[in-house]
């Protein structure tokens, strides 16, 4: 059982060792760290938004460790508090909180956040979905740096009354195994700075993502990454049971009854496939294939 916080009632701003500033095109923010420990937690996937400004932030963050436990504000309200071993859903729900101030919107006015990295063409978007290891971040990088525009990394936002997803800035995250492929793609990735979390072998990097002009784009499409060395590109329809399978269980969809209603009417629309590949041409191609054809 969690510790009943004394926080819940009031914030502690004694805790603010350490304080990064950020901006998008639309809006000023700040963050509160306590320690170096969490500001690796939440920095690295925004650091190609830090900023130094010198008006009052729209809106600010804090993280700090009480009884043993992370706490979490935002403009001075409690959020939630979590235990280190649960720094995943600590940065789940940082992302969360971060669209609602980013759109001014609810957390359920979202249909939810899905567990995929979404590209678009200014028109339309395709959500990756695929295993750990299975290329999909890859993949990304590749389509991102061909002229297609980043909406999401991992965490895919959709709202409810639009069926749309939307950007959210966070950088790309590369593993380790991917690195001698991205960096001949990515101008200065050497120079990126390497994130080293528990439970990950290596350091991520995190590639930072341009804001795309048009931040907002119906998806009816979803593509199971399939990486595979020296295979030739295959494109195939997959059913949707074999699709939810892996977009599921680490994504956060909303209870409410009316947005199950509409993901359940959206995931009806959408079209599913299986992309096997290996060259970056090939892959190239065949989403502009999939673009053309939706």
């Amino acid at each position: 059982m969690k510790t009943e916080l004394k926080s819940k009632l009031k914030i502690d701003t004694n805790y603010r060792n350490i304080s990064k500033s950020y901006k998008t095109s639309d809006h000023k923010f700040t963050i509160y760290f306590q320690t170096d420990t969490l500001l690796e937690y939440i920095h690295p996937q925004i650091a190609h938004l830090e900023s130094k400004f010198e008006t009052k932030a729209d809106y600010w963050f804090d993280f700090y460790e009480e009884n043993n436990q992370i706490v979490f504000f935002k403009n001075n309200n409690f959020i939630k508090n979590y235990s280190h071993t649960g720094f995943h859903k600590l940065q789940g729900q940082f992302n969360t909180e971060f669209i609602c101030s980013l759109y001014s919107k609810k957390e359920h006015d979202w249909l939810g956040i899905f567990h995929a990295s979404t590209i678009s063409n200014k028109k339309e978007s395709i959500m990756l979905i695929g295993k750990s290891g299975s290329g999909k971040s890859t993949l990304t990088t590749i389509l991102t740096n061909s002229g297609y525009n980043l909406i999401a990394d991992d965490n895919t936002p959709i709202l409810r009354n639009n069926l749309n997803t939307y950007y959210l800035p966070a950088g790309i995250s590369v593993k380790p195994g991917a690195f001698s492929k991205i960096k001949r793609i990515v101008h200065n990735f050497d120079n990126l700075p390497q994130n080293y979390l528990k439970n990950h072998k290596g350091g991520i990097k995190y590639v930072p993502s341009l804001e795309p002009e048009v931040k907002h784009v119906p998806c009816n499409t979803i593509v199971l990454v399939n990486y595979q060395p020296k295979s030739k590109a295959l494109l195939e329809p997959i059913d949707i049971k074999t699709a939810l399978e892996i977009l599921i269980p680490d994504s956060w969809i909303s209870p409410k009854p009316e947005n199950a209603k509409a993901f359940l009417d959206w995931i009806s629309t959408v079209t599913f496939y299986k992309l096997t590949y290996s060259n970056n041409q090939d892959v190239i191609n065949i989403f502009s294939t999939i673009f053309d054809n939706d």
